[in-house]
């Protein structure tokens, strides 16, 4: 065994004495690892310490109250009150020196807009003693509704720092909305991988878009000084020369817009402060999380972010077998019977899945795809989109809580697709994609291609492959083909700079020939090229929205022979998934400002001769490619937004499993997806015990409710079950410890440990593994390699 497994001190090093500085320390990894349980299990560890702590929430899909046994949404009376925050910490109940805190990204940049409103165009006008219609011509007021447009997911980053900057050291004495209370350690636990990735790209690009706004502010300031000075030489008053100039800052403060770019520079600062900050990565010994894992710590270490500590959580023992499959099973019928209920009030076609011994990938999938998708159960709720080949063009939008098997249920619907003769495209959006691993194919184009060259799908079911000989084996003898593409979002964008940029010196060339002029050396600056380089610093998911519309490029017949039929596309995360679909009009509507902004601060500025003669009617020119290919985007994004919302064309499946975590956030998906317009009326419930199938394993509000769980046959089953599941994670294991010794990375294992573990008492049981009070069991020894071979199906016939 590793020595990184075997010292069992955990996270003793964050129970250093007191005084010894706050420490601050961030849970992440791929959805349904148990990244929230491990957050509120290490922080009431720390309270017990006698360590003041917060931990808080920053995924869009809180958990935090469920795993702390109580509730801890936002408290919104005294938000409303102050503004500052979104919510104010909550003591939790049975365990002293520790507060709880959900970050409402709703209400995070309230203060921030609410001082933006106040700007009034005639009040500022009066001030600087201009007519309204000239500060208009300015683009000044749109310029201040950028501002008003936060891209999704910036609210939640606005509200970390807040939290994180009232509850530091320096701010401990100051009271404000965290009152008297200090914190000496600070636990954070984050949405999914993909999100979380989001998010800490999110200060350096609303770094950059502030410092671009101020910037253009200043360019105000120039021409309103500019302008005042004229006005002064034509005026009757004899003191008017000697006026001081007013500027824009006499008649707008825009101090919350500096005062929002410290804090996150601050708080850009802090993640990498090797001293004060770390992330734990949170996994569990399974092929596709340990290879997500594995890309997070390298994102992490790219990006200068210490990472110290890898939990690896449901670590199957020797004594285990049958409480494990017991428990299991009895949550699943609870959990089952609600969903069902539910269901059947939205209109939702439950498709159930059993729970399988071993990961399903690659060949694999096949077992998974008969059982969702051509089982006699479930074969008639996919009637109407496995009926075919047809012209017409369908698309699926698979999306649900991390950890469900969304990637290898969108694998498993695109083969049975492929098998029924459609030409099918699978694409994954998620920023930590794991599509290529649930297919055993590598999707990541190679390094020598040059970024102008659009990734191509690749082809899945090539001749002579595994994939082809079940393709060929389907109802359609081999008509269908399976094509697979992981969105490369960061190639995307750049391979749209690169487009604006090349066209920009294309006209910029035409108009120095057209005007007599030498070929320019370098693109010449203008009043509004501070924006102009917007999308160097993009809000994060523009990347992905960007590739999005060239993937809709491939679905609308820009592919060698017919037309893809299917589409499937494997989202993100709940939370990351729902802003991405609002991305297309938050996105929309921000270049349409940006645009007003550039032709109206474009159009003074060469009235007022800033850049120099006749350079600026040229550079006006070398703007046109720019604005032409951002309203090029525009468009492709409002045909995106229209495809996803016909339900003609397009429909989103839900993916869950039974569990009440999974069940509780897949219902507000449901509501939020019906409430954005989309059609829903299809969900599938992966990893259902047998013993918990309905006796047609159907769950379509059928009024029937899951079996009872037979205790003997729980027990007689689990050996073999288990058995099997641990050898699997015995190799994965392998695997974290490689990794670790690689990136000088403690691992910490926690084994499955049965009954609940709500609430701080139940919490304590995980802390004691974290904190290293005990020692997780030796690997077993002598196991054999396995072949392959379908997996069984737990607790079917």
């Amino acid at each position: 065994m590793s020595a990184s497994l075997a010292d069992g001190s955990g996270f003793s090093d964050l129970l250093s004495p007191k005084g010894a500085g706050q420490k601050i320390v961030l849970f992440g990894g791929k959805g349904g690892v148990g990244k929230t349980t491990s957050a509120a299990a290490a922080a009431v560890q720390l309270a017990d310490a006698g360590f003041r702590t917060l931990v808080v929430s920053t995924d869009p899909a809180h958990s935090l109250g469920d795993a702390l046994g109580q509730d801890i949404m936002y408290a919104k009376g005294a938000a409303e009150e102050t503004g500052e925050l979104s919510a104010a910490p909550v003591a939790v109940s049975g365990c002293a020196n520790l507060w709880a805190l959900e970050v409402d990204a709703s209400g995070a940049v309230r203060e921030f807009r609410d001082a933006l409103k106040k700007i009034d165009l005639n009040d500022m006008a009066e001030k600087l003693g201009i007519d309204p219609s000239t500060l208009e011509s300015l683009g000044l007021e749109d310029l201040v509704r950028l501002l008003d447009s936060p891209p999704p997911g910036i609210d939640e980053l606005v509200g970390i720092a807040n939290v994180l900057q009232l509850a530091s050291d320096t701010r401990r004495n100051k009271g404000g909305k965290l009152g008297d209370l200090h914190f000496d350690r600070i636990v954070i636990d984050t949405a999914p991988t993909g999100h979380t990735l989001r998010l800490l790209a999110a200060p350096t690009f609303l770094d950059g878009f502030l410092a671009k706004v101020m910037a253009v502010k200043r360019r105000i300031d120039s021409m309103i000084q500019s302008m005042q000075a004229m006005m002064a030489l034509f005026s009757s008053d004899p003191e008017a020369a000697r006026k001081k100039p007013a500027s824009l800052s006499d008649a707008i403060s825009l101090e919350k817009v500096d005062e929002l770019r410290q804090r996150l520079v601050t708080l850009q600062n802090l993640l990498h402060d090797q001293g004060r900050t770390e992330f734990a990565v949170v996994t569990i010994p399974t092929r596709m999380a340990m290879s997500e894992s594995s890309r997070l710590v390298a994102s992490l270490q790219n990006e200068g972010i210490p990472v110290k500590h890898m939990i690896v959580n449901r670590v199957l023992g020797e004594h285990t077998e049958a409480a494990y499959v017991r428990a299991l099973a009895a949550e699943q019928k609870t959990s089952i019977d609600e969903l069902r209920r539910e269901s059947k009030e939205k209109g939702i076609q439950i498709a159930q899945v059993p729970f399988f011994d071993t990961e399903v990938v690659g060949f694999n999938l096949k077992y998974l795809s008969d059982a969702a998708f051509d089982s006699a159960a479930n074969r008639g709720k996919w009637e109407e989109l496995l009926a075919g080949p047809s012209a017409e063009r369908r698309i699926v939008i698979m999306g649900g809580k991390g950890g469900v098997g969304k990637t290898s249920s969108s694998a498993a619907l695109a083969l049975k697709f492929a098998q029924k003769g459609f030409k099918t495209l699978i694409v994954s959006t998620d920023p930590a994609h794991s599509l290529g691993d649930s297919l055993q194919k590598d999707l990541t184009p190679p390094s020598s291609q040059p970024v102008e060259e659009k990734e191509a799908p690749v082809r899945i079911d090539s001749p002579g492959s595994d994939m082809r000989a079940l393709v060929e084996a389907g109802e359609a003898g081999g008509q269908g083909e399976l094509h697979a593409l992981e969105i490369q979002a960061e190639r995307a964008i750049r391979r749209f700079r690169k487009r604006v940029e090349r066209e920009r010196w294309e006209e910029a060339m035409r108009q120095a020939e057209a005007a007599g002029q030498p070929p320019p050396s370098s693109l010449p600056s203008s009043p509004m090229m501070e924006l102009t380089d917007l999308l160097e610093t993009a809000p994060p998911g523009t990347d992905e929205l960007v590739s999005l519309t060239e993937v809709f490029g491939l679905i609308n017949h820009n592919v060698p022979g017919r037309p893809f039929e299917r589409v499937v596309i494997d989202t993100a995360p709940t939370g990351h998934t729902l802003r991405l679909l609002a991305f297309p009009e938050f996105l929309g509507e921000f270049l349409d400002k940006l645009q007003r902004v550039r032709t109206q601060l474009g159009g003074f500025g060469s009235l007022l001769g800033l850049g120099g003669g006749s350079g600026s009617s040229l550079q006006s020119e070398q703007l046109k490619p720019a604005r032409d290919e951002l309203k090029e985007l525009q468009s492709k994004m409002a045909a995106l937004d229209d495809l996803l919302h016909d339900p003609s064309q397009s429909e989103f499946v839900v993916v869950a499993i039974p569990s009440r975590l999974a069940v509780a956030e897949s219902l507000r998906l449901i509501e939020s997806l019906k409430d954005g317009g989309l059609l829903v009326r299809r969900l599938i419930l992966n990893q259902v015990l047998g013993l918990t199938l309905g006796e047609d394993g159907d769950g379509a509000g059928d009024g029937e409710t899951a079996e009872e769980v037979d205790e003997e046959d729980a027990v007689e089953m689990a050996e073999a079950f288990v058995e099997a599941v641990a050898e699997e994670q015995s190799e994965r294991i392998q695997e974290a410890v490689q990794l670790a010794g690689a990136h000088d990375i403690r691992i910490l294992k926690v084994p499955y440990l049965d009954g609940a573990l709500q609430g701080p008492q139940g919490l304590r049981r995980v802390a004691a593994e974290l904190f290293g009070q005990k020692e997780g069991g030796e690997e077993k020894e002598g196991k054999q390699e396995k072949g392959r071979g379908a997996p069984a199906a737990v607790g079917s016939a």
